[in-house]
């Protein structure tokens, strides 16, 4: 059994809000006018006026949707997905374009009529439609006509976003609270048998009991190990509480954060399943524990560019081997994969904190340490970010000509002064001379390379 539907977008409202600077914002297809404290709106009862296309006009209230969750969730109900309604229209446009064409949701452009074709004279509302067709026709393609909206009417389609709960198939406690789900027999054992017997043989220290699952010979065994801890300390904190588990990973009370000293790949997967549980079980106390979106960015930011700030990672430098230095960087991929993963798993509603993260996540994106793993999930938290296509494209464009830009630098004189020192302390003479050979034939073809071009002018 699940619950759909759809509601006005909070974020997006206080977005546009903001970006207007005023408490009525709009145009001809839909007007909102605030009736309530737009600088700290209230949790509940933040009322609003809403008008659309002349047949809506009535007071709303905005949904802070992390508190529909809670409640949601109080009642059995479990969010399954949460989408704008922009992205939700980008995945079903395909699969359902049937059922858009039959219920004539979108209008013909160029219009049919007349008065259609009149209306659709504002080149700026319909500039979109009129360039698809400028480009099918280019191509060869005969069709001449597409279902579009205008860009007014998108505009307030995009104020909506889609929810979708599921009834969890649960057991209810004495306080009214749903439980675990019903689980097979197998599942069963594992939960109240293997799982407790290997905590408590580990004297019911988490740290200790995630390391004995740990395998960590190349990627996906870490990302195996990653998800099988994360199940196993979900039945633990269950069981036992959470409280043990707090003092042990060392958060800091002033920040919510382990010391960047004490993270190891252990210690950042128990802080993640701490978090993930407390998400979907005691959410009312999980702002307790979740430190601040702009802090947890420049928690990310150090932790990439100085890795060796970890005692963990800083030790597996002091082999000289190659191997430890592969072994060094899949630890720190790793480490990295469980911080984004708690970076995508908050509500993002922030908006200062959800510019540092774009400018963090950008920064880490063009250092190029980052594995396979990690930038798949940087992109999937940029979906989110910059929910717009077009925009999301080009902030990509610019993000990659910034990369190439900075390697197409003349770096020619980046090293000279490491080689210079290098020669001072090298005895051999003959060394010495190759490099001044080096040197000259390169600034030989500089000329020549100047005088093709100067040619070429």
């Amino acid at each position: 059994m699940s619950a759909q539907g759809i509601i006005p977008d909070a974020n997006e409202i206080m977005k546009r809000q903001r970006a207007a600077g005023s408490d009525t914002f709009g145009h001809d297809v839909y007007k909102i006018t605030f009736l309530c404290d737009t600088e700290q709106p209230p949790l509940f009862g933040a009322k609003y006026n809403f008008q659309l296309d002349g047949v809506v006009d009535y007071p709303k209230f905005l949904v802070q949707f992390p508190t529909l969750i809670k409640l949601a969730l109080k009642h059995g109900l479990r969010l399954v997905e949460k989408q704008r309604f922009d992205e939700f229209y980008s995945e079903s446009v395909q699969s359902r374009r049937g059922l858009i064409e039959k219920i004539q949701a979108l209008e013909t452009f160029p219009g049919q009529s007349q008065d259609e074709r009149e209306r659709q004279q504002n080149v700026g509302e319909y500039s979109h439609a009129q360039g698809h067709l400028d480009q099918k026709g280019a191509s060869g393609s005969r069709f001449q006509k597409v279902g579009t909206l205008s860009k007014s009417e998108w505009e307030a389609s995009t104020l909506y976003m889609f929810f979708a709960f599921q009834k969890m198939k649960t057991n209810w406690d004495k306080n009214g609270k749903p439980g675990q789900a019903v689980q097979s027999d197998q599942a069963r054992v594992v939960k109240n048998v293997l799982i407790p017997q290997g905590f408590e043989s580990y004297q019911k220290n988490y740290v200790a009991f995630v390391k004995t699952l740990k395998i960590d010979a190349d990627e996906n065994e870490m990302g195996r190990f990653a998800k099988t801890a994360n199940l196993a300390l979900g039945e633990t904190f269950t069981k036992y509480g959470i409280n043990d588990a707090t003092s042990m990973l060392g958060l800091r009370e002033e920040d919510k954060t382990i010391p960047l000293k004490n993270l190891t790949i252990k210690t950042a997967i128990c802080w993640q399943a701490l978090l993930e549980f407390l998400q979907h079980t005691e959410s009312d106390v999980l702002d307790a524990y979740i430190v601040d979106l702009t802090a947890f960015c420049n928690y990310i930011k150090n932790f990439a560019d100085t890795p060796t700030l970890c005692n963990y990672i800083r030790q597996l430098a002091y082999d000289p081997s190659m191997t430890t230095d592969k072994l060094q960087n899949m630890y720190f991929q790793s480490m990295m994969q469980v911080l984004l993963e708690i970076a995508a798993s908050y509500d993002l509603g922030d908006e200062v904190g959800r510019e540092n993260l774009k400018k963090v996540l950008a920064e880490m994106l063009a250092c190029g340490d980052l594995g396979e793993g990690n930038v798949k999930t940087t992109m999937v938290i940029f979906e989110r970010l910059v929910g717009d296509v077009e925009e999301r494209f080009r902030f990509c464009v610019d993000l990659i000509n910034g990369i190439l830009e900075t390697s197409r630098a003349d770096v020619s004189n980046t090293s000279r002064s490491l080689v210079d020192e290098y020669l001072e302390k090298n005895p051999d003479k003959s060394l010495q001379m190759k490099i001044s050979s080096l040197r000259l034939n390169i600034m030989d073809l500089k000329e020549q390379e100047m005088d093709k071009v100067n040619k070429k002018d």
